[in-house]
């Protein structure tokens, strides 16, 4: 009897939560796409366009990551919690669609105009003019692809379908395309290619096979939506000055092989923030609704002993990957990748502390306060190395590390004050 009441139960707790494991299952799917992805193609690139100009590659697309973020402008974040709000009003859907999609274009149309100028006129861009160009193009994917309505309707499927579907074209047309160095600009247009599909087939989703429906949306409401964005657009910016700034630093004053270099251990590294991706992607419509603190506190020490796990992993079989992709620099990748290790272990308890709590539990404005200021940290500590002519792979990765154990004491110590630590329960 016993028996039979436990499995009762647990089937209730599998049935209740069979959104959540179908979520998690797509978005495991994709991210271990994702990572595979790399293994295949960086080789083979390192071999034909060599370390500088897939440095280069690197550093323009780079470049794209920011402004993508300008044109996410916090309604990534925003758009999720407003659809799981309101998932099941029809009326309602259409005018959050519209609004994110039409503040999102406007965006886009005036970044592209000053981006075009820029690359013109400086002289920086000048011998990589065409990879650079094409990079922009790479933020179609920002524009089209909704991403935020996907996860807040909990309907995981569309994004790993269409991006497993694209980047398996781009896998394959890599080995057709880049044949010779001066192939490398190549590289950043296929992916804009691809971008651009799957923004074309995310709007056949959203439009035909989910029946929703553009409306032109009020100049109060498009303002309300920038408001409301803005501080956790100031957020993002602050998290990817310390956490993605650093293929612009090793590429300005390092040079592009480093880049490479950099690029390919933070690749391997991505093993490890996979499950936090995942898990967070997954449970975050779940937290904004129910704001139920035990099971966020259940889900971050999963992924901590998940992550532990894999550190373990990856450092057994890095001196192979490193040895078979890079050769003559396992030794200084090997460095890098076990500081990268440590840094990403904090960094998924930092997104539960932060995302999880103060964002979901709806402290948008503590959690930017704190992002920001992180990033302040950040950049005193890079001026400090700068001027003390110490910059290297090695210190810019330490300086990442400083940065989110950092971060971790004022998560900490703003869920403390607010009462977000333990549940009453």
């Amino acid at each position: 009897m016993n028996i039979y009441k436990c499995f009762q139960r647990y089937k209730y707790k599998i049935f209740n939560n069979r959104i959540l494991l179908t979520n998690f299952s797509y978005l495991a799917i994709l991210q271990i796409f994702i990572m595979l992805s790399p293994l295949i193609t960086y080789p083979y690139l390192i071999r034909v366009v060599g370390l500088e100009l897939n440095g280069v590659v690197v550093f323009a697309q780079s470049i794209s990551t920011y402004l993508s973020l300008i044109i996410n402008f916090g309604f990534n974040i925003y758009g999720v919690r407003q659809v799981a709000l309101y998932k099941e009003d029809q009326v309602e859907l259409n005018r959050i669609i519209s609004t994110i999609y039409t503040n999102k274009f406007i965006i886009w149309f005036f970044l592209l105009l000053g981006w075009l100028l820029l690359i013109s006129k400086l002289q920086f861009f000048s011998q990589y003019y065409w990879a650079y160009f094409y990079s922009f193009f790479i933020t179609f994917n920002e524009l089209l692809f909704p991403v935020w309505l996907f996860q807040g309707l909990e309907r995981m499927k569309y994004i790993t379908i269409i991006n497993v579907l694209v980047r398996s074209l781009f896998i394959i047309l890599i080995f057709f395309v880049i044949k010779e160095k001066i192939d490398y600009y190549y590289v950043p247009l296929l992916n804009a290619i691809g971008a651009l599909i799957a923004g074309l087939l995310s709007f056949w989703i959203v439009f035909v096979k989910l029946g929703f429906k553009y409306i032109i949306p009020s100049y109060s409401a498009m303002i309300f939506y920038v408001k409301e964005g803005f501080p956790l657009f100031i957020s993002s910016v602050s998290i990817q000055i310390y956490t993605n700034i650093n293929k612009l630093l090793v590429g300005g004053f390092l040079g592009m092989e480093d880049v490479s270099i950099y690029d390919f251990c933070e690749k391997i590294v991505s093993l490890v923030r996979m499950p936090v991706s995942i898990i967070y992607q997954t449970i975050f419509p779940k937290v904004s609704r129910e704001r139920e603190l035990v099971f966020v506190n259940k889900m971050m020490i999963i992924v901590f002993f998940i992550n532990i796990i894999l550190c373990s992993i990856i450092i057994l079989l890095t001196p192979t990957i490193m040895n078979f992709v890079l050769g003559n620099v396992l030794r200084s990748g090997i460095i890098v990748i076990l500081i990268m290790l440590i840094s990403t272990i904090i960094a998924g308890i930092n997104i539960f502390l932060g995302g999880c709590r103060l964002v979901a539990w709806g402290y948008s404005n503590t959690y930017s306060k704190i992002v920001i200021f992180n990033s302040f940290f950040f950049v005193g500590l890079i001026f400090c190395i700068y001027i003390l002519d110490f910059i290297s792979l090695y210190t810019i990765v330490i300086l990442n590390l400083l940065t989110e154990l950092f971060a971790l004491y004022l998560y900490y110590t703003q869920n403390r004050k607010i009462g977000l630590i333990m549940s009453s329960k």
